[in-house]
Formats: C-alpha cells, sequence, structure tokens
C-alpha cells in the first residue's frame, strides 16, 4: 500500500488535523482570555416589571457587579451576605449592584419576600424567562460579574465558594481607588 507524506498530499492526515484542530481551539480560547474584555449587553426587568437595559444603566455608576442568582439557588443563599456586604461599604463609594434573579414564573412569586427577609439593598431585577442568562451564555447560577462604566470587563465568576468575595473585594479596591491595572477571572 503506497504511502502519502504531508508533502506530496493536498489533504491533511487524521493526527495532523487534530493538532491543528487543538491550536485552533487554543488560539480562540487564549484570544478571550485577553487583558481587556468587553462586558455584553442584556435585558431585563426591575421589581416593578419595567424593562431595563444593563449598558444605559452603566453610565450610573463608575462599577456595577452584576449578580444572577435564585431563590432556590443555595450557593446563592451562601453569597448573598457577602454581596449585602459589599454593598453596605462600597455602595456610596461608586459600586452599584444589580442582583438579577432567574426565577422563573412559578417562583417569582417568592422573589419579594426573599429579598426583605435576607435584608438585600441592592437593585433587584428579574429574568424570568431567563433570555438574559441565555444571551450572556451564563450556564448557570450564581454568576457574578464586575463592570466598568465604559464596559470593561474587571471579573466574572460562574459559582460561589468561600473566599471568592475577598477576590472580588480586592478587584473592587483596587478599581475604586483607580489602580486597575489587570482584568481577573474568579478561580
Amino acid at each position: 500500500m503506497p504511502t502519502t507524506s504531508f508533502r506530496s498530499s493536498k489533504f491533511l492526515s487524521i493526527p495532523q488535523l487534530i493538532i491543528v484542530l487543538i491550536l485552533t481551539a487554543l488560539s480562540l480560547i487564549l484570544a478571550e482570555d485577553g487583558k481587556t474584555r468587553s462586558a455584553r449587553d442584556f435585558y431585563a426587568a426591575d421589581m416593578n416589571g419595567r424593562k431595563v437595559h444593563f449598558f444605559s444603566e452603566l453610565k450610573k455608576s463608575d462599577l456595577t457587579l452584576v449578580n444572577f442568582w435564585a431563590t432556590w439557588c443555595i450557593p446563592c443563599k451562601a453569597e448573598i451576605p457577602h454581596l449585602r456586604d459589599l454593598n453596605e461599604k462600597y455602595g456610596d463609594k461608586g459600586l452599584r449592584i444589580i442582583s438579577v434573579s432567574v426565577d422563573d414564573p412559578r417562583t417569582a412569586g417568592r422573589v419579594r419576600s426573599y429579598v426583605r427577609s435576607n435584608k438585600m439593598e441592592q437593585e433587584i431585577w428579574m429574568d424570568s424567562n431567563n433570555s438574559a442568562m441565555k444571551s450572556l451564555n451564563i450556564p448557570s447560577v450564581p454568576h457574578t460579574f464586575l463592570v466598568t462604566k465604559d464596559r470593561q470587563l474587571l471579573y466574572e465568576k460562574n459559582g460561589f465558594r468561600a473566599g471568592d468575595e475577598l477576590v472580588l473585594e480586592g478587584i473592587i479596591l483596587r478599581t475604586l481607588a483607580g489602580t486597575t491595572d489587570d482584568t481577573d477571572e474568579g478561580r
């Protein structure tokens, strides 16, 4: 059986094709993980049912933390006190927190009482049909990201583990102090 060398063939062999695909995928991943990433836009509704546009809302503060959550989400419950603390510490220093509930129509009725009982003073938006979550490719809740008013994405994290709040607070402090030099991704 004749063998075909790479140089004389117009087509790549299977191992060569696999290597090309792997290198292409890696380059896309590395390009996406660059130093400056932009936030993506979305629409949701406030607690009164008014449609809100994320990019329009960004102009209202220097720094915006967005947290997608749900009343039934156990890690979200663990994260809420930390978000409350961040809001108390930095809410009057340029940080705005928007918590976007992804409770579906069956559980959306619980959101108001849940917000009250958990003393959530930050803004609450609703994404009951998960359209914002889908358009942002958010796989699950909780999902948190931090954005500057010029749409620079400084931090993004899916899930919550103890200690995440310390990383996030460090980025908030550096940013509000004007010393942001790199983006950070939750680990």
